[in-house]
């Protein structure tokens, strides 16, 4: 069984089902349970098989849904990520937030020997599948080993894989909307949608091959890096440019995400929109002259809240950055966070 494809590439958060803080002297065993429906007609599903992980995803017990499509689990007291699985059906894991089909998505379920873990309720569907490729516009090179990310229509992400040898992605999915995106965390390439289209969602039915999800995907001219990864409060943060290929002069612009969600460019605070225009951390200069890196600016970290934050930095040709039509600003990874 192959449930553990995906890549380790991400940090996501989906929450923590806390059930039982406390146990009593003696006790041994702890219990999750619930039920498998199906997704549309919400009945019980027989057969289905019901793996259990602890946290280091080590497998701790398994078992299936009776014809009522409930399933029971003994265990001992800790945290546990489960997975569900029925050949004809798309698989997946236990998600508080959405639905979850990469395994770093899952909801982690807390149980104790006081008080079960009950009402882990899952459906399956008739999925279908998303095959697409993934090349280099300029050169047509398919890419290998790259992300593509799957969001719902509330801006959860659902599911990623990385791309075979042949640049080539394949996706398993409950039927529903879906939005795709390319993930580079080097920044070498920009984050697109599939070719031909916007931010609209792409529709998928029951028992349907979408094929097309295509990217021919732009290299940004330019990666982004910190001198570290970890700064205190108040320490200045250099800010590095590592030029991919451009002759072309340039403006280059740059903007920070904080942790509250909040925005900043080097001229301080500002709503971000569609095509929203900035003042450049530089202006006009040629990329071959500041080869192979340049020290675009130092940050003063002085009063600055704890925590992980983004960047992007984009040599623009006509004087903007890329936006969102739903006015919302993906920032390329997170590059280095202050403590």
């Amino acid at each position: 069984m192959s449930t553990m494809n995906c890549v380790t590439r991400l940090v996501l958060f989906s929450g923590v089902i806390m059930l039982g803080l406390f146990h009593p002297l003696g006790a041994t065993a702890a219990t999750i349970s619930g039920k498998v429906s199906a997704f549309e007609s919400q009945s019980g599903i027989d057969g289905v098989s019901v793996y259990l992980y602890d946290s280091s995803w080590e497998l701790v017990t398994q078992t299936a849904t009776n014809a009522s499509g409930q399933y029971s689990l003994d265990t001992s007291e800790g945290y546990y990520y489960l997975y569900i699985y029925k050949e004809g059906y798309a698989a997946k894991y236990y998600s508080s937030v959405s639905q979850a089909y990469a395994y770093d998505l899952a909801t982690a379920i807390y149980t104790t020997t006081a008080q079960a873990a009950t009402g882990i309720d899952l459906t399956l569907a008739v999925g279908g599948t998303i095959q697409g490729s993934v090349t280099d516009v300029q050169t047509g090179e398919a890419l290998s080993e790259f992300v593509v990310r799957v969001y719902d229509t509330n801006s959860n992400i659902v599911s990623w894989n990385d791309t075979d040898e042949n640049g080539n992605i394949i996706l398993a999915l409950d039927p529903g909307s879906y939005y795709f995106q390319t993930f580079d965390a080097t920044g070498y390439y920009i984050n697109q949608y599939p070719d031909g289209t916007t931010s609209s969602p792409q529709t998928l039915s029951s028992g349907q091959q979408l094929t097309g999800v295509d990217f021919s995907l732009v290299r940004s001219d330019v990666a982004v890096f910190g001198d570290k990864t970890s700064y205190t409060v108040g320490e200045p943060v250099s800010l590095y440019v590592s030029l991919v290929e451009s002759t072309t002069p340039v403006d280059a612009y740059l903007v920070i995400a904080s942790p509250d969600g909040t925005f900043k460019s080097i001229k301080g605070d500002f709503s971000l929109s569609n095509n929203y225009e900035v003042v450049p951390v530089v202006s006009n200069f040629t990329p071959m002259d500041i080869s192979p890196a340049l020290n675009l600016l130092s940050l003063d970290t002085t009063g600055w809240a704890a925590g992980s934050y983004g960047i992007y930095v984009t040599l623009a040709y006509t004087g903007y950055y890329p936006g969102y039509s739903s006015n919302q600003y993906r920032v390329n990874y997170n590059i280095f966070s202050v403590y």
